[in-house]
């Protein structure tokens, strides 16, 4: 079972293109030179980053534990791009990739049960 980061994943939030991968709008993606593919979805680069270091171990089934998005900062964090609007964009559009059935690229056809966390703020 995993806990995947997003906020975390790509330090830079302003730039437009790592907020659209973090938040899984459109946009024409990130080009992997290594594998030769095409990531629309930092969901979809991260489940594969984890399919390739646990295939070793064989055909796994891969869940995703935890995963969500901060509608407030903690202190002292900044830069991160969080607020209403992208917890609820976050969550609409993981909703939609993890129930398409699409999976990824090195996982095509393949669902993964994933949690949401923190859909309301803790505090």
């Amino acid at each position: 079972m995993l806990v995947l980061a997003k906020v975390l994943a790509v330090p830079d939030s302003t730039q437009s293109l790592a907020r659209c991968c973090r938040l899984h709008l459109t946009h024409r993606g990130v080009y992997d030179t290594n594998t030769r593919l095409n990531y629309t979805s930092m969901f979809k680069a991260q489940m594969d980053a984890i399919y390739v270091a646990m295939n070793h171990t064989g055909d796994v089934d891969i869940a995703v534990g935890e995963a969500g998005w901060p509608t407030q900062a903690e202190p002292g964090q900044v830069g991160v791009g969080v607020g209403v609007e992208e917890a609820r964009d976050f969550n609409k559009g993981m909703l939609r990739v993890v129930s398409s059935g699409k999976g990824t690229p090195l996982m095509p056809n393949r669902k993964f049960e994933t949690y949401i966390f923190s859909l309301f703020d803790e505090n």
